[in-house]
């Protein structure tokens, strides 16, 4: 039998036909802590209950004006008294509902009382199950007798309106539903694991889950990591939903070499929705206190990130230690925009000591930098300023980079007329200034005209351009050395290809081969330039295919190469005929030199009349498995002057394997291999050894190992490196996060 309720008890008796409800799925799998190896989306799927879903003459409507719908095997109705159902009792209001072996609704209350296997389903998809509740269904009021309960995951959306994901389950010996959006508990368990799995319970004599703000409060609070009780609070909060707040979070302990043991609590503070803070004070029993701290703002046309530490008289070094950072972009309006990249440390070990990272502690040179841009509709523009902090005292001041006080930029994009040559300008006016090397104002400036044309089977593209380099109150020069010295020289280039292709097979499959020789020459006039300082100019390394294909062979605007020379090229590459998809590429080239070449660093001339040879190939030889290779043979010497080559191998998003090589003459010699791999469903394992042949000595190795229980995650790392003495610092992290909650870390 059926009972509709809309403002008053609607006694219309119907027939219904009723089918018995299957049994509710319980509990949620929380997410993954550690995305090393282990991905949660793959091995932390939620549990999923089923919703109600409404009529679609409800649909749409307020909860005030949703029916009550009851429906049982038998009903009792006296005249004065309540209505009780028995036999399968059902109470609906919208998407929540009740059902129990005994259902007495007071209209005069405006509430259900339910008796014997009741379960309650709220609007959000909240389940309780208990012996016993009293409830309001149109205020979401009312209390239990001891009972089960099980947490929607509000931010979730399954794709399916009839589902939803499970969050967080527990128990407590009475809940109070103080509304729809606070559950108060008494004698309570709370944890995010699955079904069956309880590894982390936190249990108190009283909880609030408040669902408005997103937090959990807690009194008398015990967290047990499998069974052994791990932290104890006597008031404390946890996030409930993916909210932030504000709160302490677990603490961090551990054993650090030079550092003793460590202890620290982390403070987070939610300032505001766009805006939050970290503090970390932490005890280093060798050295002193010491306070990390993190500032992140986020606007809409702002954000940025500040960070910053300070270690006062630290024991083991005698003197105070600190680092600061901020990064910030701002999008000033439409077409300008500013950033500014600032990095500060108090001393050159600063980073050996207290990061554990080989591109932190092998830093020697900070940058300090502002910038400000405008993208205009045919120019661009920038101001800037960089100096950087010389942070290996090692360093002497003759090597120190020059500081760009300012630097202000020009380049152009007029639009080609269809037809016509392409007019383009680029200009730079840079302060150099530096203690003790030359110092002064550079202008350089390179309008340029281009005609190219380009079709289907090739293109050919001339330019014609005159840079002008002039220098301006130059200080710390020899004496009798002009102060003001120039530079104007003009520069041709033709760069021309052809495309050539044929149809073959690989493997079977149809493909499609290229064959497209490319042919470069430039032209500059020779103008002797060994009067004019050099401020930022370097040599091209040829790191990379495309520098054989530069109108100078000098980074920078100190130098411009005297060039007569024409580089030769060929390309091939190997297409999959339905998609365009590459499966191999080969380029080889070298330069021709029809002159020597007069302008250099040291005033001594290159007289050879080739270039190294340049190689460049890359393979997907399946889906996953990628190879690629760079070699830069000198032909004169019968010497490698750069080699790379890496194997990369990746079946699916987290795992992944790869072995590189990397050698440069008289610098670099170095093999790097690492892996990253998950086994079985949720462990995984990850490595990397970097060894030096050059140094005969491994740079860093280290070997890690994950484990995701969903609702935990650990992450044990061994790691061996060379510091920055040549000597070897070890190190063992282990950090637990239990999810929801917060995270604990050891390191020793």
């Amino acid at each position: 039998m059926r009972f509709h309720k809309l403002k008053k008890l609607d006694l219309t008796i119907k027939s219904v036909l009723y089918s018995r409800r299957g049994a509710i799925v319980l509990a949620l799998c929380g997410g993954s802590v550690f995305q090393t190896t282990l991905a949660a989306e793959e091995i932390c799927k939620p549990d999923i209950l089923p919703m109600r879903v409404l009529p679609p003459d409800q649909a749409g409507l307020p909860a005030s004006k949703l029916p009550i719908e009851l429906e049982a095997d038998q009903i009792e109705k006296t005249k004065q008294g309540p209505v009780v159902f028995t036999g399968r009792a059902v109470a609906n209001q919208g998407l929540q509902s009740i059902s129990a072996d005994k259902l007495t609704y007071s209209e005069s209350k405006d509430e259900v009382e339910a008796e014997g296997n009741v379960a309650l389903r709220t609007a959000a998809g909240d389940a309780i199950n208990t012996s016993f509740i009293r409830y309001k269904l149109e205020a979401g009021v009312g209390a239990t007798k001891r009972a089960d309960y099980h947490i929607a995951d509000r931010s979730r959306d399954t794709g399916d309106p009839k589902t939803v994901a499970m969050m967080a389950r527990g128990t407590a010996e009475k809940i109070e539903l103080a509304g729809f959006e606070l559950f108060k508990l008494s004698n309570a368990t709370y944890t995010t694991c699955a079904k069956g799995q309880d590894d982390v319970i936190l249990s108190a004599g009283k909880v609030d889950l408040d669902f408005a703000t997103g937090e959990g409060r807690a009194k008398n609070m015990t967290v047990r990591f499998k069974g052994v009780p791990i932290f104890y609070a006597p008031s404390m909060s946890f996030p409930i939903s993916n909210k932030r707040k504000s709160g302490f979070l677990f603490p961090t302990f551990g054993s650090v070499a030079d550092s003793g043991i460590v202890f620290g609590v982390p403070y987070y503070w939610n300032i505001a929705p766009n805006m939050d803070a970290t503090i970390t004070p932490l005890i280093l029993t060798d050295r002193g206190l010491k306070v990390d701290g993190e500032f992140r703002y986020l606007q809409e046309n702002y954000s940025g990130v500040v960070r910053g530490a300070y270690l006062p008289d630290d024991n083991e070094f005698g003197d105070n230690r600190g680092a600061f950072s901020l990064e910030h972009d701002q999008q000033i309006s439409r077409r300008w925009s500013g950033a500014v990249d600032y990095q500060w440390v108090s001393d050159g070990d600063y980073f050996d000591d207290f990061t554990n990272q080989i591109g932190f502690y092998a830093r020697t040179h900070l940058p300090q930098k502002a910038k400000l841009k405008y993208k205009g509709r045919l120019w661009d523009f920038s101001a800037g300023v960089l100096q950087y902090q010389t942070i290996d005292d090692s360093i002497s001041a003759a090597n120190k980079p020059h500081k760009r006080l300012p630097r202000l930029t020009l380049k152009t994009k007029i639009p080609r007329k269809r037809g016509g040559p392409k007019f383009d300008f680029s200009g730079e006016l840079v302060n150099f200034s530096h203690d003790v090397l030359v110092s002064g104002t550079r202008l350089d400036m390179t309008p340029s005209v281009s005609y190219p044309v380009e079709t289907v089977y090739g293109y050919f593209k001339p330019k014609v351009a005159v840079r002008h380099t002039g220098y301006y109150g130059l200080e710390n020069i020899p004496v009798g050395g002009d102060a003001n010295p120039s530079r104007t020289v003009g520069v041709a280039s033709v760069d021309s290809g052809l495309f050539f292709e044929r149809s073959t097979s690989y493997r079977g499959e149809a493909m499609v081969q290229t064959l497209e020789p490319r042919v470069f020459y430039v032209y500059a006039n020779r103008d002797n330039q060994n009067d004019l300082p050099i401020f930022d100019t370097s040599v091209v390394a040829f790191n990379n295919f495309s520098d054989f294909f530069r109108d100078n062979q000098f980074v920078g605007a100190d130098r411009v190469e005297d060039a007569n020379r024409v580089t030769l090229a060929v390309t091939s590459r190997l297409l999959n005929a339905d998609d365009g998809r590459e499966l191999m590429e080969v380029s080889v080239g070298q330069i021709l030199y029809l002159d020597d070449r007069k302008v250099t660093f040291n005033g001594v001339p290159q007289t050879r009349s080739t270039s190294d040879l340049l190689l460049d190939a890359s393979a997907n030889l399946t889906q996953a498995l990628h190879m690629g290779g760079f070699l830069q043979w000198n032909p004169s010497d019968n010497q490698t002057e750069q080699a790379k080559f890496t194997v990369n191998y990746s079946p699916k998003a987290n795992a992944r394997a790869y072995a590189s090589y990397r050698y440069t003459r008289n610098s670099t010699d170095q093999a790097d291999l690492g892996f990253n791999w998950p086994l079985a469903s949720r462990w995984g394992v990850s490595g990397r050894y970097i060894y030096s042949f050059s140094d005969k000595q491994a740079l860093t190795t280290s070997a890690g190992l994950d484990y995701n229980a969903c609702c935990w995650s650990a992450h044990v790392i061994a790691q061996r490196r060379v510091d920055n003495t040549t000597g070897y610092r070890n190190a063992i992290i282990l950090q637990l996060q239990l999810t929801g909650l917060a995270k604990i870390s050891s390191g020793f």
